[in-house]
């Protein structure tokens, strides 16, 4: 949810450029469900856009997840 327009404020009181669709003071990575060969998975840094594969069992308190209504 990267949006270049959107200036939040991370939990670190850094800028991240996220969807008001989170509220401020969020974590500055989200997951993907994309895994590469080594079965790591892939996060954003919703800080300069970049991705990179992480081990799944790397615990960070750095993760946002998006909920839906049913």
């Amino acid at each position: 949810m990267f949006e270049l327009d959107y200036d939040q404020i991370d939990w670190e009181e850094e800028i991240i450029h996220i969807s008001t669709l989170f509220v401020s003071k969020c974590s500055n990575y989200i997951w993907t469900s994309d895994m590469d060969e080594n079965k790591n998975v892939c996060r954003i840094n919703l800080r300069n856009k970049e991705s990179e594969y992480i081990d799944p069992n790397t615990q960070e308190h750095q993760a946002a997840r998006l909920v839906r209504d049913k």
